[in-house]
C-alpha cells in the first residue's frame, strides 16, 4: 500500500507488517549496537538513504516506536502515515 513518511515527507510502497518487522529489527540492534541511524530505517523499508539520515537517529536511551495514521491523496488514494512516536536527534550516538 502507499505510505507517507511524515518527517520527510516522502510517499514509498510498503505495509504495516514490513514497518512493525522494521522497528523490531532496529530496537534488537539498539540492544547490540547502542544506537542507530535514521537511514537503517530507510534501508529496512526499501526507501533510499537521505543526507540527513546518517547525521540523525535513535540510542538505547528510548525504544524506537512508529505510529500509524492515514490521508487521502491528491488522487483520492488511501495512504499509511508512518510517525515516529521519539523522532531521531542529532546526538543520538552520545549515550548519556
Amino acid at each position: 500500500m502507499l505510505c507517507y513518511d511524515s518527517l520527510f515527507g516522502r510517499y514509498f510502497k510498503s505495509n504495516i507488517n514490513v514497518i512493525r518487522k522494521a522497528e523490531w529489527t532496529l530496537n534488537r540492534r539498539l540492544i547490540n549496537e547502542m544506537y542507530v541511524p535514521l537511514n537503517d530505517f530507510y534501508d529496512e523499508v526499501g526507501l533510499p538513504p537521505t543526507r540527513m539520515g546518517d547525521e540523525l537517529g535513535w540510542n538505547v536511551d528510548h525504544e524506537i516506536r512508529f505510529s500509524f495514521s492515514s490521508i487521502l491523496t491528491e488522487n483520492d488514494q488511501t495512504c499509511l502515515v508512518v510517525d515516529f512516536d521519539i523522532c531521531p536527534r542529532y546526538d543520538f550516538r552520545n549515550l548519556h
